[in-house]
């Protein structure tokens, strides 16, 4: 089998990383993972990110190493430079759990409105 053969949906990873090790890079080439942060700017939440195969060695890994970020208890941006703007709005709803939305001013702007509040 080719290193990096793609498994059969539901079974475990057998692929591997370019030094060659086992499983290590599963979850980083997942399409759905790579759809996901793209939709979400690079935030995930910590549930999002065991749903897609990364445990809680590899994000302390990444953390320790300065590769992520995390934004409070439940919250990792997958890399260490500052938040931008709709990264922080992310990292917000992330963190409020299910059902959390922008709200108000913040929607507007994240829709991408300007200019002054109707009178």
């Amino acid at each position: 089998m080719p290193t990096n053969a793609v498994d059969e949906p539901g079974e475990p990873s057998r692929r591997r990383d370019p030094r060659g090790v086992p499983g290590r890079a599963r979850f980083l080439d997942s399409a759905e993972l790579a759809q996901l942060r793209s939709e979400q700017e690079d935030v995930l939440s910590r549930a999002q990110a065991s749903e897609h195969g990364i445990d809680h060695r590899t994000i302390r890994r990444r953390v320790a190493a300065d590769q992520w970020q995390t934004v409070g208890p439940a919250v990792l941006v997958l890399h260490n430079g500052p938040l931008s703007m709709q990264q922080q709005r992310w990292a917000g709803v992330l963190h409020a759990g299910a059902g959390a939305a922008l709200a108000g001013l913040t929607a507007l702007q994240a829709a991408g409105r300007t200019g002054s509040r109707p009178t």
